[in-house]
């Protein structure tokens, strides 16, 4: 077989299988160790170089959804792959795992993508990439998998079906919650016990819900307004972000960022709104003592600039429910503060960062408090929460 970086659809392959087999690779490089941002555009640039004519941007849209979008649901996929095969998912072929993973996330989260063409594709990927014995196993499962889904949507009483409707699911609530939201048991089990099960459901699924895109505007070389007339000159729309002075969301569909006006121009940067309430939480003054820098960015070059009653060892400061902890990480520091307010809406921490993988067999999750928490209320007394190993 081919080396995943030399596949290309046969040149009498149907419509749609050129975005399907570039995920599948980026699954494969994921499987490797590879983190999923980095892989997709490793991809895309050799799908560019190497293929007679250049993804469009409606196949370049639907691989970065078949790619991130089977990452994130991969707990619940294998949960149908292992109540339908013969097999469970963890002994398939890994090459065959992913040809599965793929046409089950169209199955069960693409409502745009008609069911016959979901399998279809799927069976001519596992053609395309050696599997052509294994193709009546895509093939039954699969339509096995649309069956049994669509059978148990008919009987729900409205509203858009469950991705779980049809999936025998465990009696125990975290062991359900986990495989429902594809989450580890470990935190399934944490969410049960911390909260009420209506917050529960609501935090699980926002753990891997799409994140919105989020702009922080260099105050020294643009505006807020500024930045929106032009993105809306070239055709992306975007919001200010509620009590972010420099904050904006892109809304719909903007194509590759770098390629939008201001971004070379430094007049703005990509950061999520956690991220950007960091410095309002710390309220920085000029004349503190820095405790920590990030990463040297067009925006973020700057040191966060802590209270002097914060700049205590982490040690020594105060265990009433909130904490800030340090960690060396993968693309620089990792700065984490628990918040907590029983009145807002999630009540839980939210990831400041993408790349949480070096942090996560410690315990020490890259967590920040709820981004929808306004900084006025953030630092009010919060009741005791579990606090991570290490913490």
């Amino acid at each position: 077989m081919p080396a995943a970086s030399a596949l290309e659809p046969a040149p009498a392959a149907p419509v749609g299988l050129r975005p399907r087999l570039l995920a599948w690779q980026v699954l494969q490089a994921v499987d490797r160790g590879a983190y999923a941002d980095g892989a997709l555009e490793q991809v895309l640039k050799r799908s560019e170089t190497g293929a007679a004519s250049p993804l469009s941007a409606a196949d370049r849209a639907l691989l970065t959804e078949l790619a991130y979008g089977t990452i994130r649901q991969q707990g619940l996929l294998n949960g149908w792959l292992d109540q339908l095969g013969k097999v469970s998912a963890a002994r398939q072929p890994p090459k065959l795992r992913w040809v599965l993973q793929l046409g089950a996330y169209q199955l069960l989260f693409c409502a745009g993508i008609p069911a016959s063409a979901a399998v279809n594709t799927a069976v001519e990927l596992a053609r395309q990439v050696g599997l052509v014995r294994l193709a009546p196993v895509v093939n039954g499962l699969l339509r096995e998998l649309a069956r049994r889904h669509a059978a148990a949507a008919s009987e729900q009483q409205g509203g858009a079906p469950e991705p779980w409707c049809g999936l025998a699911l465990p009696s125990d609530a975290a062991a359900s919650l986990a495989l429902r939201r594809s989450l580890p048991l470990w935190l399934a089990e944490a969410l049960v016990q911390w909260l009420p099960a209506p917050e529960a459901e609501a935090v699980a699924a926002a753990c891997n819900a799409p994140a919105s895109i989020d702009l922080r505007v260099n105050p020294l070389r643009s505006t807020v307004d500024a930045v929106q007339q032009v993105l809306a000159a070239a055709g992306v729309s975007a919001a200010p972000i509620g009590d972010l002075a420099q904050g904006l969301v892109l809304q719909g569909r903007s194509g590759d960022l770098r390629a939008l006006p201001g971004y070379s121009e430094g007049h703005w940067s990509v950061q999520d709104r956690s991220a950007q309430r960091v410095v309002e939480l710390l309220d920085p003054q000029p004349g503190r003592v820095s405790a920590f820098s990030m990463p040297a960015r067009p925006l973020a070059a700057r040191p966060f600039r802590l209270p002097s009653a914060a700049a205590a060892p982490l040690g020594h400061l105060p265990r009433c429910g909130r904490w800030i902890a340090l960690r060396r990480g993968s693309g620089g520091f990792s700065a984490m503060l628990s918040a907590w307010d029983w009145q807002q809406r999630f009540r839980c921490w939210l990831p400041m960062r993408r790349r949480c993988r070096s942090c996560a067999p410690t315990g020490l999750a890259c967590l920040i408090g709820c981004c929808s928490m306004p900084p006025a209320q953030a630092w009010a007394p919060w009741p005791a929460m579990p606090m991570p190993a290490g913490a």
